[in-house]
């Protein structure tokens, strides 16, 4: 845990023997409403926010998240003010869940964290090389990078995040968020990342269901995250995806 340069993050760690992450998407369903789904998350049992940038082309997200996207208000909730608002809105650590094109390539992401409005930066669509990149030039801030891993990388590419990142998001198998993945394939990524006790695991993709959650901990992954269960919910309700999130939140009673 030294090396993780969040308080937040390094709070959250400490404190908790296993963590769960939601994925909520900035100014959805509404610039308002979002407001209302913020509030419940950050009184649930799930330790970190994942806040989705909206984006134009989210060509990794399923068609639940994909749709998300397509309804936002992007010149509202991608504004600056707009993310000010959502860091007053919660003492939970905010992780942006981004893509390259929306913000990296136009450094919104640098003024976001210069100031100190997230405290992980998570894309998905650009390599380890690029991550690690972006941690060195980024040395001495205050927000980690989080590392990627799936089950279809190398023992070598594998071995090179798990030494170079704190945090890494262990995809359960490739492809786009939601989808129903049959194949347990991540066990051997999961037990090579076992040997490195100085990083912090959280298992993402197709996990929607206590038990599944239950399971990956037992397994041991130190968290689980999930986002488009908690979409659909909020799609049918805010009271729906309330209810979810406390069934998921049950998952870590036996671990406290």
């Amino acid at each position: 845990m030294l090396d993780i340069r969040s308080e937040r993050n390094k709070k959250t760690f400490i404190d908790n023997k296993k963590t769960l992450a939601c994925y909520i998407l900035a100014g959805y369903p509404d610039e308002e409403k979002f407001f209302d789904v913020l509030e419940i998350c950050s009184f649930s049992q799930f330790d970190i926010l994942e806040i989705g940038f909206p984006s134009h082309n989210p060509y990794l997200d399923g068609s639940v998240i994909a749709d998300a996207h397509s309804k936002v208000n992007k010149e509202v909730c991608t504004s600056l003010e707009y993310w000010r608002r959502i860091r007053e809105n919660t003492d939970k650590p905010i992780w942006l869940m981004g893509y390259y094109e929306d913000l990296v390539k136009d450094d919104i992401c640098k003024t976001l964290y210069r100031e100190k409005l997230i405290d992980a930066l998570v894309i998905p669509d650009i390599s380890n090389q690029e991550r690690e990149r972006l941690s060195l030039e980024t040395k001495g801030s205050s927000f980690d990078i989080v590392g990627f891993t799936n089950p279809n990388m190398s023992k070598e590419e594998l071995t090179l995040v798990f030494e170079t990142f704190p945090i890494v998001y262990e995809q359960l198998y490739v492809g786009q968020t939601g989808a129903v993945n049959e194949k347990e394939m991540y066990h051997p990524m999961l037990e090579l990342s076992k040997k490195y006790p100085d990083k912090y695991g959280l298992a993402g993709f197709g996990i929607s269901r206590k038990d599944q959650v239950e399971k990956l901990y037992s397994e041991g992954f130190e968290g689980a995250i999930i986002g488009t269960g908690i979409v659909r919910h909020l799609n049918e309700s805010l009271s729906s995806m309330k209810y979810y999130m406390e069934d998921l939140g049950g998952a870590k009673e036996k671990w406290r």
